[in-house]
């Protein structure tokens, strides 16, 4: 896919007020284009009581907040208050940090493939490789490396609050 062909020329006005920027409306396309490509693995993990967030919801929300450098568990459920990108992933779930937290564990492998085939398209659009704070990658392996480099940001966040 080349999102240089989706750019829009204006933000994209979603309801209420809401409004994605052009970034984020491509970078939204972006990252669940890479979400639907991944073969992730089948796994389980324990959902926060009360928690009914599908997979498929936490998988581009996660790949859209790392993207973004928003790492911790608990910054996650935050920003989907507060990032309107991160709300329209989220497609009206509020997922608890716990969730967020154990989904993560649990899925290092495909939310390292989706973060790198997404930092590697960013790469072929200036405006989101800019707008993130991505670095110059010229290789696949680059990509890898970046994504393995914002996973573990991801972990040590959580880490940290959980010894608090």
């Amino acid at each position: 896919m080349k999102t240089g062909a989706l750019l829009p020329t204006k933000g994209l006005v979603l309801r209420d007020g809401l409004t994605l920027s052009v970034e984020t409306s491509i970078l939204i396309r972006t990252v669940l284009d890479a979400v639907h490509e991944v073969r992730w693995p089948r796994v389980f993990f324990q959902r926060a009581e009360e928690d009914t967030t599908p997979e498929p919801v936490l998988r581009g929300l996660l790949s859209y907040c790392l993207v973004k450098g928003i790492c911790g568990a608990h910054e996650i459920e935050a920003a989907v208050a507060d990032d309107p990108g991160a709300e329209y992933l989220a497609a009206n779930y509020r997922p608890k940090w716990q969730t967020i937290h154990e989904f993560r564990r649990r899925n290092l492998n495909g939310l390292k493939d989706a973060l790198a085939v997404v930092i590697c398209r960013c790469q072929g659009e200036p405006l989101l490789a800019d707008a993130f704070a991505l670095p110059l990658i010229e290789t696949a392996l680059d990509c890898l490396t970046e994504a393995n480099r914002r996973l573990f940001r991801a972990i040590k966040a959580d880490s940290m609050v959980l010894d608090w």
